[in-house]
């Protein structure tokens, strides 16, 4: 037998101080008697004596001085050296990808079964060293080789399952052989609930499978290049027995759309949905079904664009309009040579028009409009032509004068939305799938900047506007995968989709998510939305429970095993100190009593 820390010895001279406070405990007892007279004398006899150190050296004693010296063999951690029969190496591997989140029974997961299993295999397979991996799209060391089981299993109990996708049985590999080669591992076991028949030489998969799954394995969105709004692109997969039709609602930042969804049993449904009324880049499709795994049940998306509404401003400064657009909805401005979702135009005159939506004040475009003369007609009261105009949303014309603007003459048609005595205020003009706004005076001659309508107004024309179109081919992003984002400019800021900051190096240009969700990622040209989703693959659960089967080990020799005894000697020391307690409580009763 050998000790750790044999140092610890001295802790037996503990020995003489519970001795002499159990003979001073004697000394102080009190013994009720009829007469102290019978005594007399009596106090020096060997007789006396006897009793006396009988008192002191009572079980109580006995069981503290045991227990002291068990705390002594306890902290000095001795062991003892052995010849068994055991593994040279054993190597644990768990599948932590998403679908091990699927229950196969109330309260249970795949992972936390394969969690179970690995540690019945450190049961059965005594090993000299043992290793434990966690396997998936980032494979990494948990524990390295190490005798210490115990190690293994307080690792074991802080493993949780990540949102990433499949590993590669390359990286599995390098990670063995980095760890001392598969040949050095008498058995190596992977714990999965997929099927691989490319795993490293030597090792072997039990599958754990069981649950039923519902789930949405596909979920783009495309804007209507012909229209308004987007158009939803959705793919479901039943794993189940039975026919379903699960619900799927559609969101992004203002509005939703829901629809059914009919999918027969063991197949896969895609589905096209319209969504009119959607103006946003952030979306989000919820499956409204009960099933085993509910990582894909909610799936999202964004389009390849700003989050914000980009502007390019040409012409004059106008403090009004300028305050109007800051704080009507998130902006920015774009600078010459990037696109533009509006272009604000303040006394210019166009000959060649940029692309996209255009508010105009007091700027004629000689194409399509253009300011008769040079003289300024009286105004009035501003009139709405047509007062369910969507522009005119919550906001009062009866309150907005003005009080001199050209006569404009128009070659295109043209929506003449608020006029003032007779002549054209506020007009639209519709040109090749964009629109023209044009207030066909300089805001100055008017009291609209100064009233409470003018933030309205600006609102609704910001609101209507056409966006920049995102890209046609879209690329799911997924858990676990490094989003490149050098691109879309300087990376700045990055949040989660819980809003918390994720914090980067000076410099970054791509980050890693770790959960599914819409992340805001701000760059030097502006913030966008990433979505990120658990990988498609990570849907496919329909697998057999497949029973674990030991595997025997390849081969088995007598080796050195070092048994650490100290976890005995700790238990004994506190079964003795619960005996001492006992006895303790059990004398003092007994005096009270007397």
């Amino acid at each position: 037998m050998s000790f750790a820390h044999p140092a610890a010895f001295a802790l037996f001279a503990l020995a003489a101080i519970l001795i002499f406070l159990a003979f001073l405990r004697a000394l102080t007892r009190p013994q009720p008697v009829s007469s102290v007279a019978l005594w007399s004398g009596l106090t020096q006899s060997p007789e006396r004596q006897r009793p006396k150190l009988h008192r002191w050296a009572e079980p109580i004693l006995f069981a503290q001085l045991l227990a002291l010296a068990a705390m002594v063999f306890a902290v000095t951690q001795p062991a003892r050296r052995s010849q068994e029969s055991a593994l040279r190496g054993l190597a644990i591997v768990v599948d932590e990808t998403a679908s091990m989140r699927t229950t196969i029974e109330p309260g249970v997961t795949r992972f936390a079964r394969a969690v179970a299993r690995a540690r019945e295999l450190l049961a059965e397979s005594p090993a000299s060293r043992v290793t434990l991996l966690q396997f998936s799209s980032r494979s990494h060391v948990v524990v390295p080789p190490t005798d210490d089981v115990a190690a293994v299993e307080r690792a074991l109990a802080r493993l949780e399952p990540s949102w990433r996708g499949d590993g590669n049985t390359s990286d599995l590999l390098n990670l063995l052989t980095a760890t001392g080669g598969t040949e050095s591992y008498d058995r190596l076991v992977l714990l999965s609930d997929r099927a691989w028949s490319d795993l490293p030489p030597g090792m072997t998969a039990e599958r754990i499978g069981g649950g039923h799954n519902v789930g949405l394995i596909a979920f783009t969105v495309r804007e209507n290049p012909s229209g308004p709004g987007v158009s939803a692109f959705l793919e479901v997969r039943n794993e189940t027995a039975t026919d379903v039709a699960p619900r799927v609602t559609i969101r992004d930042e203002a509005s939703a759309v829901t629809v059914t969804l009919p999918v027969g049993a063991e197949t896969s449904e895609r589905f096209v949905s319209p969504f009119p009324a959607s103006r946003g880049v952030r979306f989000t499709a919820t499956l409204a079904i009960d099933d085993d795994f509910a990582a894909d049940n909610v799936r999202f998306f964004s389009l390849d664009r700003p989050s914000t509404l980009r502007v390019r401003w040409i012409g004059e400064e106008n403090a009004y309009l300028r305050a109007a657009l800051d704080s009507s909805l998130q902006t920015e401005l774009a600078r010459a040579s990037e696109p533009a979702d509006l272009t604000v135009v303040v006394g210019r005159t166009l000959d060649q028009l940029p692309p996209g939506d255009l508010l105009l004040v007091a700027s004629d475009v000689p194409s399509l409009y253009r300011f008769a003369g040079t003289t300024l007609l009286p105004g009035g009261d501003a009139r709405a032509e047509d007062p369910a105009h969507p522009l005119l949303a919550g906001v009062d014309p009866a309150g907005i004068y003005v009080e001199s603007l050209p006569e404009t003459v128009f070659f295109a048609p043209v929506e003449r939305i608020l006029t003032a005595n007779g002549l054209p205020f506020l007009s639209a003009i519709e040109d090749g799938g964009r629109t023209l706004y044009v207030f066909s005076t300089d805001l100055r001659a008017t009291n609209l900047p100064i009233t409470v309508e003018f933030p309205v107004l600006v609102r609704n024309v910001l609101a209507s506007v056409t966006r920049i179109p995102g890209a046609l081919v879209h690329t799911w992003r997924t858990v676990g995968e490094l989003l490149e984002v050098a691109e879309a400019g300087g990376l700045r800021r990055v949040r989660d989709p819980d809003g918390r900051e994720i914090a980067l190096e000076p410099g970054q240009t791509a980050f890693l998510p770790e959960r599914p969700g819409l992340y805001d990622v701000e760059t030097d040209r502006g913030t966008q939305a990433l979505a990120v989703n658990v990988p498609a693959e990570e849907s496919s659960s329909a697998l057999p429970d497949v029973a674990s089967v030991a595997t025997p080990a390849a081969s088995v020799a007598p080796v050195d095993v070092l048994r650490r005894l100290w976890p005995l000697f700790a238990w004994i020391a506190l079964l003795l100190l619960a005996v001492e307690a006992g006895l303790y409580l059990r004398f003092d009763a007994t005096r009270r009593l007397a």
